[in-house]
């Protein structure tokens, strides 16, 4: 085995990522480094409290695992390790997202180097689908940031020891305006997503002390940052990114890695369980400093396979959707601004199902009623479930109304005579093979030469098409020559529940 990429290439030396922590917050020799990570998994494997084997044969989709010298939290991070381990020959790549501790950024940074160099061997970097992601709004380079961070590389040891010579993309995760934003990027990372790839975030959790500028309570500590730690693991277990936001303005918590879980929770899919295998503090291991603290957990992330291919939505949902689409219009083309909640009329009543983060398309089709037939008129959506299902659909009837390019904006006095369409959709799934994908039943989402467009699933058959048709169409859309897809393309398919006013 080729331990060293480039090691010995003077030429590529300058596109290694040097392991610039090795021989420090963990070893440098490769032997004693190896024989050092095996203690660890081995440790974590006898550890009777913990079931580090997954019986329900579910696919792991992520990690959580702590980035402190090997000394404080190797041993935690070997109970994420070992999950991984289970795992490996499932596992094709690894998206490794780590917090930037010394510069402030906005986004994403990517590097453009070829490989991370660890004493185990080097690993070699997906430039490709860098290169596809430093095209969108949001990713940048910064290779003098990916020099200087610690939180990725002290994971690369694990990952080369135990997944071998894989493929991975490192990125280190900024700051995020709002919600919308960690969202706009996490759609980013999911049109590259592949079956096989793994995330692997890089997260302490509490920092507490003077050390850290962060002493919320003085007595009780050690039990008082155990409640603090488990109640941000509640809201991680149940995706609740919304509500993560919210604690972290409530409590100021000092989680390194709260950007990068941000990012996670927006990119899972509802499917995705979370387990936490292991919790333990530096004030735990017997360290003489009392003053401060740093929680190390080890979290896993699996996917239950369930069939999500129909999505239940109940006759009155969907009454109060079509009624929110068409007041959200009425108000916009009135005011041209967008409705606040406390504006809804009392009959629009929000269930749980629909506060659920969702896709969504809303279509306006403008009724000719001399001619007996309707004219499609605007349609905006998210693919993406990109926040709760309600806002959703108030964004999407303000873009119908105002951003389909193809139309002018609609006028109030149109409203009366336009028809609203909703369709609420699965998050898409990669499809190894187009031949997969089943006319009328799945929507598709192409990814070729950069650039992508999609179908709803009844598309294809209002217009009558074949397969081989559709897919001609898609890339005539995306900009492409209508062959375009036959070579290096990428497709992800979903479905939808589609319903209409009665008018």
């Amino acid at each position: 085995m080729n331990l060293n990429v480039f090691g010995k290439n003077k030429k590529n030396a300058g596109k290694r990522r040097l392991a610039r922590f090795a021989g420090t917050w963990y070893k440098n020799d490769p032997k004693a480094l190896g024989a050092e990570i095996d203690t660890y998994l081995e440790r974590a494997r006898n550890d009777s409290n913990c079931n580090l084997i997954d019986t329900n044969h579910n696919r792991l989709e992520a990690i959580i695992s702590p980035h402190a010298g090997f000394m404080y939290s190797g041993q935690t991070a070997a109970y994420s390790y070992c999950r991984v381990e289970a795992k490996k020959k499932e596992i094709k790549r690894v998206l490794l997202l780590g917090p930037s501790h010394y510069q402030n950024i906005s986004g994403v940074a990517l590097s453009s180097f070829e490989a991370y160099q660890t004493p185990l061997g080097d690993i070699v970097l997906d430039k490709k689908t860098t290169d596809l992601l430093l095209g969108c709004k949001n990713f940048q380079t910064n290779d003098a940031l990916h020099e200087r961070e610690h939180s990725l590389e002290l994971q690369t040891a694990f990952i080369r020891h135990i997944l071998g010579e894989i493929e991975m993309i490192p990125m280190v995760v900024g700051s995020f305006k709002d919600q919308n934003h960690i969202h706009q990027c996490a759609s980013k990372i999911a049109n590259i997503q592949k079956p096989g790839d793994l995330f692997v975030i890089s997260s302490d959790f509490t920092h507490f002390g003077p050390r850290y500028d962060y002493v919320p309570f003085y007595d009780d500590i050690s039990a008082n940052i155990k409640k603090l730690d488990l109640m941000a693991y509640s809201l991680i277990e149940k995706l609740a990114l919304n509500e993560f936001l919210e604690f972290q303005s409530k409590t100021d918590c000092t989680i390194c890695g709260f950007n990068p879980i941000c990012l996670l929770l927006a990119a899972l899919s509802k499917n995705s369980t979370s387990e936490l295998l292991h919790y333990e503090t530096s004030r735990d291991q017997g360290s003489d400093d009392d003053m401060n603290s740093v929680s190390y957990l080890a979290i896993s992330f699996q996917n239950r396979a369930e069939d999500n291919s129909q999505i239940s939505i109940t006759d009155p949902d969907k009454h109060t959707l079509l009624r929110l689409a068409r007041f959200t219009a009425e108000y916009f083309c009135n005011t041209n601004k967008k409705p606040t909640l406390d504006q809804l009329p009392p009959d629009i009543v929000l269930s749980d199902f629909i506060k659920q983060p969702m896709g969504v398309f809303v279509t306006f089709f403008l009724k000719n009623v001399s001619q007996h037939e309707e004219n499609l008129r605007g349609c905006i959506g998210y693919i993406l479930p990109m926040m709760p299902l309600y806002q959703a659909v108030i964004d999407n009837a303000i873009g119908a109304c105002s951003k389909d390019y193809r139309f002018l904006p609609v006028h109030e006095e149109e409203l009366k005579n336009i028809k609203i369409e909703i369709s609420v959709l699965t998050k898409p799934e990669p499809v190894a093979d187009y031949k997969d994908i089943v006319i009328g039943k799945h929507g598709i989402l192409l990814h070729a030469k950069g650039r992508q467009s999609v179908f709803l699933p009844h598309v294809a058959t209002e217009y009558g098409w074949t397969l081989e048709e559709t897919l001609n169409q898609l890339a005539l859309k995306a900009g492409l020559k209508q062959d375009a897809w036959r070579k290096n393309a990428r497709f992800e398919i979903f479905e939808s529940v589609m319903f209409e006013e009665e008018i």
